[in-house]
């Protein structure tokens, strides 16, 4: 089954009901939110390098982790994100029930040093034959960048409420921090295939 329809990168607008875009905005920035300070974004590609490059910590929500091949539950705001946004992604590959890896928020905040063309480390979220999903939580700047096996940018991806842009896993990438916003909150998914 092709998942993409033959394309490695989709982009979609407004992919979730004002509602549940409002729901997850109003959760993720909420004050009883737990987030939790990561002192990188990912690990570095040996061979990858750019002037562009500017990678600092971010905070991050686990709501599933993936270990020795395995998916767990590990936030109390699961339910929500089942509710608001994996219901929507289901419908959307046409599948009742997704084979969930990975699922974490990640909220990066401003920071003085970082210019509008400037990414974290460009990195693939696993090995295994995978999709990825990046939700995009709020307006902000600080594209998603995308890249061949070059290194050479092939797609950039403005944050938009309510977007999604969904792609092959093996996929090079790396988000771009807010340089006129103050935050840029994403959730991204992982889905074995």
């Amino acid at each position: 089954m092709n998942f993409l329809q033959n394309e490695d990168i989709k982009v979609i607008e407004n992919f979730l009901p004002k509602t549940n875009q409002k729901i997850l905005e109003e959760t993720l920035f909420g004050k009883y939110f737990p987030w939790y300070k990561s002192i990188d974004t990912a690990s570095k590609l040996e061979n990858f390098k750019s002037k562009n490059i500017f990678d600092y910590s971010q905070f991050v929500h686990v709501f599933y982790s993936f270990r020795n091949n395995v998916s767990k539950i590990e936030s109390d705001f699961v339910e929500i994100i089942n509710t608001n946004l994996l219901n929507q992604i289901g419908k959307y590959f046409k599948l009742n029930d997704l084979n969930i890896m990975r699922i974490k928020a990640n909220l990066q905040l401003h920071h003085k040093k970082t210019t509008k063309n400037s990414f974290n480390n460009p990195h693939t979220d696993n090995k295994l034959n995978h999709i990825s999903a990046i939700y995009y939580v709020n307006d902000s700047d600080g594209d998603t960048y995308f890249f061949d096996n070059r290194y050479k940018i092939i797609k950039k991806v403005t944050p938009k409420k309510g977007k999604i842009v969904i792609f092959r896993g093996d996929i090079i990438h790396a988000g771009g921090h807010p340089f006129n916003f103050e935050t840029r909150a994403v959730i991204n998914c992982n889905f074995l295939i």
